[in-house]
């Protein structure tokens, strides 16, 4: 069962940086994260997987508690059920890419041909079904980008993260994997959290969009909502394009 995204009170100290932030994200919503460089946006995505421990505050999905700073609880990332899009990807580079998509499913205890049959339907989904035996190296960037989908998606997870997801994909294949994304956020029972520095990106794919400044959330709201009031002047500088 699907199950809301709730950050309570968290706190993320790195050197003299603070990230400190309440955040609910309903289950089958998207939320896209702007903000300029070094606000704090990657710093959130990584808390919320369980690559950086929080110093305060709690996050939970539904009534499973992820991690609670107070009470000593901390679930590894790998217990989170948690599926990454990280910006420089990960891919693996010796495994063939059917292999990596199925890297996550085997490692949940899937067997071995139900983890291959999964990981090519996934492909297929993500039009490489017939790349499956390449590898990194010999992919463009936005196969690539396609592949750290599908291997984020195979494994069913109940929360998805993308970090700048196209961020390194070419201008020429930008908009047609925007619409791959927006088709399977839009199939996505679990809650999204976006991270982007792109304005269009945001609008084409947030439900809503929250605006991370200095380490903290100086607006949230729909796109049309933020478009419509601009609550900081980097906000303003963002929706004109500067």
């Amino acid at each position: 069962m699907s199950a809301d995204l709730r950050l309570e009170g968290v706190r993320v100290r790195r050197g003299g940086f603070a990230l400190t932030l309440d955040l609910a994200v309903a289950a089958g919503e998207v939320v896209a994260v702007v903000g300029p460089n070094g606000a704090g946006k990657t710093t959130l995505l990584r808390a919320v997987a369980g690559l950086t421990a929080l110093d305060a505050g709690r996050v939970t999905l539904g009534d499973r508690v992820l991690e609670d700073a107070a009470g000593g609880v901390r679930r590894s990332p790998q217990a989170r059920r948690v599926g990454v899009v990280f910006q420089d990807l990960r891919l693996l580079p010796h495994l063939r890419i059917r292999d990596d998509v199925a890297f996550g499913l085997r490692s949940r205890g899937a067997p071995r041909v139900e983890a291959a049959a999964r990981a090519g339907e996934w492909l297929a989904r993500v039009g490489l079904g017939d790349r499956g035996g390449a590898r990194p190296a010999e992919l463009s960037g936005g196969q690539a980008q396609r592949v750290a989908l599908a291997r984020a998606l195979a494994s069913e997870p109940d929360l998805l993260l993308l970090d700048e997801p196209l961020a390194a994909v070419d201008v020429a294949a930008r908009d047609g994997l925007r619409e791959l994304l927006r088709t399977h956020l839009a199939a996505f029972p679990g809650p999204v959290l976006l991270i982007t520095h792109d304005p269009t990106e945001a609008v084409a794919l947030g439900d809503r969009v929250a605006v991370v400044e200095d380490g903290a959330v100086t607006q949230l709201g729909t796109p049309d909502e933020v478009a419509a009031a601009p609550a900081s002047p980097w906000v303003a500088r963002m929706l004109a394009g500067g």
